[in-house]
């Protein structure tokens, strides 16, 4: 577990505070950015947001921020699970919560009662995750000065 894991677990672990001061939500969110993401997972978040898009019953798919707000809550859920790495299971648990409220239903199929978790859940359920990529030994360093931010690269 990597220290921003530990700090990010420990200042979440009170189940009775609400209080958290400017400086430990910060930490809390530095701590966030720092989870790794695999390349292989990634892209199976901008499979899952293209799927909605592109599904005959929806009229308007989840937008690019749409997956960016699933890639940041799975590295804040694997941080909470005490992760400094981010699984399929991880996103695969938070994509109904994350995108259903973003999708809007065709008329033609809100009448026949289709809701928007349930397209999450079949896209779930037909979108294979993929091979893991390259990078199977953990995170790649990146050079100094190039430090492109991988949420900005799931939007595009």
């Amino acid at each position: 577990m990597s220290s921003a894991t530990e700090k990010l677990t420990q200042l979440a672990s009170a189940e009775d505070r609400f209080d958290y001061s400017h400086d430990e939500l910060r930490e809390m969110q530095a701590a966030v950015r720092e989870v790794y993401v695999d390349s292989s997972v990634s892209e199976y978040i901008v499979r899952l947001v293209n799927g909605t898009r592109n599904h005959a019953d929806v009229y308007l798919g989840a937008s690019p921020r749409g997956s960016i707000a699933l890639y940041r809550a799975s590295q804040a859920y694997a941080g909470l699970m005490g992760r400094d790495y981010v699984i399929p299971d991880d996103v695969k648990a938070l994509a109904e919560p994350c995108l259903a409220h973003r999708l809007i239903i065709k008329t033609s199929a809100t009448i026949h009662d289709v809701l928007p978790a349930q397209i999450i859940r079949e896209l779930l359920d037909t979108l294979p995750v993929g091979p893991p990529s390259a990078t199977l030994n953990g995170p790649r360093e990146i050079p100094a000065g190039s430090r492109d931010d991988p949420a900005e690269r799931v939007a595009r």
